[in-house]
């Protein structure tokens, strides 16, 4: 992707950027950057009078995508939906899948697998007529994600052999990296805390390599949280801090980090240190959907045990039984959302 974006660079500085040269670089933007900027150039893109629906589908998941990633699932859903419509009436198979699977993707990592399931089977029609094999390994990691999201561990391999056989065909740096993430999350759902440290540090490289700085967010945060589970406590902290300095702030990443970062203190601070850290990612977390996003949801665990390790028992009841009937009509919301949109 480094040398992707390099090249759109420097064509930006001779001359201004045709739209779907503009478009491009905002999907590059959107997998590598870990800022606004790919969501204020394909809202800016927006913006020009005549774009073809193509460009124009392609530029709203973009945005539809960029939303997600800031816990604003709503405004994500509402731009989906308008380049699935367009992506529809520019009859570009290529273009329709590309806008369905970013759709599936943000569902499954920013809204959780019941959100993303009822796409499956639309993603799955539209990426088959399109043919294209970085669109097929695409798809399949998500599947993996959703089915070990789920607790479909053995399924959730299966896709992953899938996505690395074609990959040994097709190269991709960030999908190798998306690859190696998903196998990672794999080891350490089974308890096999080595062999995720060795996958995490994989995916690390490779997310460098790429240059992508959100790749490299999500594999430096999830190393740190497999080295907190493997007692590594201060290497842990530091790739905390690493990736909270490049990650894009008040969003559902950072939450995640800053997440990790309240467990460490919890654990391994003070007091007062664990306390700051818990106001911080409460506050933030609250900011998010109301504190009731799907990493927010995550988060109330960690403050429960905060709650009981600062023995405040009846306040930790409390925030688990007020979050059990929202993570179940989280499910119940997006199906119905699904069936109103189609």
């Amino acid at each position: 992707m480094g040398p992707a974006l390099g090249a759109l660079v420097e064509l930006r500085r001779r001359r201004p950027l045709l739209p779907d040269e503009v478009v491009a670089e905002c999907e590059l933007l959107d997998v590598a950057s870990s800022s606004d900027t790919a969501l204020e150039r394909a809202e800016a893109l927006l913006r020009r009078p005549q774009l073809s629906k193509d460009v124009e589908a392609r530029a709203l998941a973009v945005v539809g995508s960029q939303h997600f990633r800031m816990s604003r699932i709503d405004d994500g859903k509402a731009s989906f939906y308008r380049a699935k419509r367009l992506a529809s009436e520019s009859r570009d198979n290529v273009v329709a899948a590309t806008v369905q699977v970013a759709f599936l993707g943000s569902l499954a990592s920013w809204a959780g697998p019941d959100a993303a399931t009822p796409e499956i089977v639309e993603a799955r029609n539209l990426v088959t007529a399109a043919g294209r094999s970085n669109l097929t390994i695409r798809f399949r990691l998500i599947l993996a994600e959703i089915e070990m999201k789920s607790g479909a561990l053995a399924r959730g391999q299966v896709h992953i052999n899938v996505a690395e056989g074609l990959l040994s065909r097709f190269g991709n740096l960030a999908l190798e990296a998306e690859c190696v993430l998903k196998r990672a999350a794999g080891a350490l759902l089974l308890s096999d805390l080595s062999t995720a440290k060795q996958l995490s540090l994989e995916a690390l490289r490779l997310g460098c390599d790429c240059g992508s700085t959100s790749l490299e967010v999500v594999a430096r945060t999830n190393l740190a949280h497999i080295l907190l589970s493997l007692g590594d406590a201060e290497v842990a902290k530091r790739e905390l801090d690493s990736a909270l300095e490049k990650c894009r702030s008040e969003g559902g990443a950072e939450l995640g980090i800053l997440d990790g970062i309240a467990l460490y203190e919890l654990e391994f601070g003070s007091n007062q240190s664990a306390d700051r850290a818990m106001s911080r990612a409460s506050q933030l977390s609250d900011n998010l959907e109301g504190g009731y996003s799907y990493y927010g949801l995550w988060h109330l665990h960690t403050r429960v045990k905060w709650l009981l390790a600062t023995n405040r028992p009846d306040e930790a009841i409390a925030v688990a039984l007020d979050a059990l009937p929202r993570v179940e009509r989280m499910a119940e919301e997006t199906l119905d959302a699904g069936v109103d949109a189609h």
